[in-house]
Order: C-alpha cells, then structure tokens, then sequence
C-alpha cells in the first residue's frame, strides 16, 4: 500500500544558509511556520514556527522518517 502525501507533508523544503542579517550562518526556511524541511545532510527535521516569534523557532524533532500527521515514509 502506497501513502500518498497529505496537506502537511506535500510540501517539504530545504534549510538554507542564510548569509547576512541576524540570523546569519544559520540554516532556516524560507518561511517560519511549523512544517517539515530537509537539512544540508539530507536528513528530514520538523521546523517549529515558535508560536510565531522567530527567536523561539528551531529544529523541533530531529531525523524524522515518517509525516507526523499521515505516517507517509518520507524517505523513498
């Protein structure tokens, strides 16, 4: 049985190094809302926006295989 993508793991996106501001030297989404992203090394994390204050965000679970929320391997 194949499990296809549901809304929250559809759409998965890559951390990129952000290189001046704040923040640089970090990876981070291009958007801070609680969602599954892909690391530098390949590895699939949970974001979390941080209630939406941006200095609370992080890497919520790390190495995640599965979606939280449809149990979808994330790896194929």
């Amino acid at each position: 049985m194949i499990n296809m993508a549901c809304n929250f793991c559809s759409t998965i996106v890559e951390l990129t190094k952000k290189e001046s501001g704040p923040f640089r030297g970090g990876y981070y989404p291009n958007l801070n809302v609680t969602q599954i992203v892909k690391g530098p090394e390949g590895n699939y994390h949970m974001w979390g926006d941080g209630g939406g204050d941006v200095f609370l965000s992080e890497i919520a679970l790390e190495n995640i295989s599965y979606c939280p929320m449809c149990g979808r391997k994330l790896k194929e």
